[in-house]
């Protein structure tokens, strides 16, 4: 046999056995496979039998799976990739995690779920909770008007001690219970706040719930106060954020 021709063989049996060899897990699991099958048991399957898992081959799956719209496949397998340790997530996998998340459950999962519960399993799960990544997702909650589940958050996090609170947090705070139990729970948080926590922030917070409720003259008497303590006058008023109160003020002078 001419042996330009053999080694042509060679190499196209060697090549073949290559591709077989690197594709076995994707077309195992691919998006060529059933949209309804839960890829978990395959991938257990896969490492049972002592295959080696690639990372790079699984974030491969994920990418096409994305394209493909099949999101619950792929958080299948983002799920899968961090609770077996596969590879240590990067702020990018946690990214993609949490979009195929919102995808899957909507925007930061089921808006009826009680967030405590999952926070205290996470930490009991030994993971790290990160104070930005929380304030992350009470702004993404407070967004989509979740207030409920973000005011969870907020007093999961001050109760358990995540973060010493500033008066910004305690001013979302403060927002979040007005929103949720009304002016009158909020004015019970804002008198039990200490007086270096009784900032323009805090203030403004309580004012802002006053407005937002309709109640005018708690609003007035509020910003009363607040010039008293120098921290508005006539001139700054609409910084604060409630040209309502500015209004209803001109209209009683």
């Amino acid at each position: 046999m001419n042996s330009k021709l053999l080694t042509l063989i060679r190499f196209s049996r060697c090549y073949s056995t290559s591709r077989r060899s690197k594709e076995a897990l994707y077309s195992k699991i691919s998006p060529l496979g059933n949209p309804s099958t839960s890829l978990v048991p395959e991938l257990d399957s896969w490492v049972s039998d002592g295959n080696k898992v690639r990372v790079s081959e699984l974030q491969r799956i994920i990418r096409d799976l994305r394209k493909r719209k099949r999101f619950t496949q792929a958080l299948q397998v983002s799920e899968w990739m961090n609770k077996n340790g596969i590879c240590s997530f990067s702020p990018t996998e946690h990214a993609v995690q949490l979009n195929l998340i919102g995808r899957v459950h909507g925007p930061l999962g089921n808006p009826a779920t009680s967030l405590g519960p999952e926070l205290d399993s996470w930490v009991s799960d030994g993971k790290e909770v990160r104070v930005a990544e929380l304030q992350r997702i009470i702004r993404d909650l407070r967004k989509r008007k979740r207030f409920t589940q973000a005011l969870q958050v907020s007093e999961w996090m001050n109760k358990n001690g995540i973060c010493a609170f500033s008066p910004t947090e305690h001013a979302v705070q403060l927002n979040l219970i007005g929103r949720v139990h009304g002016y009158l729970s909020a004015e019970n948080y804002f008198y039990n706040l200490r007086d270096e926590e009784k900032t323009d922030k805090t203030y403004g917070a309580l004012l802002h719930c006053y407005v937002q409720q309709k109640q005018i003259d708690k609003a007035l008497s509020h910003v009363q106060k607040m010039r008293e303590m120098g921290i508005i006058d006539n001139t700054n008023l609409t910084a604060v954020g409630d040209k309502k109160v500015y209004l209803e003020h001109s209209k009683a002078t």
